[in-house]
């Protein structure tokens, strides 16, 4: 069960220390020329993000997989990235399956208030459909 918009704003995201400094961090080198980069380059990117934020949460890092869809699969520890629309808030939202399980509502939660925080002027850009941002 997909939780609202409301459920998932009602209250801030208490982060792990580190958190929220890492993902600025690496949004000063890796989203500088985000549009510009190839596939490739925006899968290695986000392979860096998930590998300094699964050091933070003192994890091993997931497995970032090119396919079709956003997934995350428990048994292989892998993020599935759909290569076609490489996404820094799908991303976020798989690690957070990885760090947390199955909570929907956590993981939403836990994504979606990162994001905000770290880009918030990407945010704004996106609109809510049910429990997701979109373009």
């Amino acid at each position: 069960m997909y939780p609202t918009k409301e459920e998932i704003l009602e209250t801030p995201v208490k982060f792990r220390k580190g958190t929220i400094l890492i993902v600025k961090l690496w949004k000063t080198t890796a989203f500088k020329n985000w549009k510009l980069s190839t596939t490739g380059d925006k899968l290695e990117k986000l392979t860096e993000l998930t590998k300094a934020l699964s050091k933070i949460y003192r994890i091993k890092p997931p497995t970032m997989v090119p396919y079709s869809v956003y997934a995350y699969e428990p048994e292989t520890q892998s993020i599935l990235v759909d290569i076609a629309n490489p996404s820094i808030i799908s991303t976020l939202h798989e690690l957070g399956h990885h760090i947390f399980g199955k909570s929907e509502r956590k993981v939403c939660r836990w994504s979606i208030w990162l994001f905000k925080e770290c880009f918030p002027l990407s945010y704004k850009k996106l609109k809510w459909e049910k429990h997701l941002l979109v373009k």
